[in-house]
């Protein structure tokens, strides 16, 4: 399994508008994806969230992030002077679940 961890910091308190924003225009497309295991957002503190995406494979994650990359690029457009964001992905070297 393929998973990116991406941690966005909003600088104020704009937290809710993206939270709101990956629910709508995000979640959707991601779950519509083949490969698509599943998508986590946690909201840690008023400016900042972290969001899980998880695939089958690098592949199809690539796949599922031309999907949404319109999506993506209309919230940063919308957000942009608001929210930093740092990424790291990779394959899943240790998983368990209950």
């Amino acid at each position: 399994m393929y998973a990116q961890l991406r941690i966005f910091d909003t600088g104020n308190d704009s937290a809710d508008e993206l939270i709101a924003r990956l629910q709508s225009d995000i979640a959707s497309v991601y779950t519509a994806c083949d490969g698509f295991v599943g998508y986590f957002v946690v909201g840690s503190h008023s400016h900042t969230i972290e969001t899980v995406r998880i695939f089958y494979d690098k592949l199809t994650f690539d796949a599922a992030t031309e999907a949404a990359h319109a999506a993506q690029e209309q919230i940063a457009a919308d957000l942009a002077p608001d929210v930093d964001d740092y990424r790291l992905a990779g394959e899943i070297v240790i998983s368990e679940w209950a």
